[in-house]
């Protein structure tokens, strides 16, 4: 899990969807996340 939340945190400033990872990562869905990139 720790690994996903650093990937997230590198790509934030790079993908258009950065808002998207912190939102759903707050959900507790980061699944949902890896779907939609």
């Amino acid at each position: 899990m720790s690994k996903i939340i650093g990937v997230f945190t590198f790509l934030a400033p790079v993908n258009p969807h950065q808002n998207q990872f912190p939102a759903t990562l707050r959900r507790g869905q980061p699944q949902n996340s890896l779907n939609d990139q």
